[in-house]
């Protein structure tokens, strides 16, 4: 089974303080993380929700992007038979 999952990276900080969003796939033990391309303090993320906060003044852009590039992964997912997926 394929999870799939919006997070924001805390391990790794930018400079500027902030830390990337990314879209992360796992099946069985493999990951792979796609870049959203947008970064974020920890103050204006939701883990629960997977939402950026309104206190970020493009919240609405930035969920909307990423709402959408969640779902493209999944439809990707859905398309690839689990036989081609589970390949190494």
């Amino acid at each position: 089974m394929v999870h799939v999952r919006i997070i924001l990276d805390a391990r790794r900080p930018k400079v500027d303080g902030t830390y990337p969003l990314y879209i992360r796939v796992t099946e069985i033990k493999k990951v792979l993380h796609l870049p959203t391309g947008f970064s974020l303090l920890k103050a204006q993320w939701d883990a629960e929700a997977s939402r950026v906060l309104n206190s970020h003044p493009n919240a609405g852009r930035i969920n909307a992007s990423i709402t959408k590039r969640y779902f493209e992964a999944q439809k990707a997912i859905i398309i690839i038979p689990p036989e081609i997926r589970a390949v190494d």
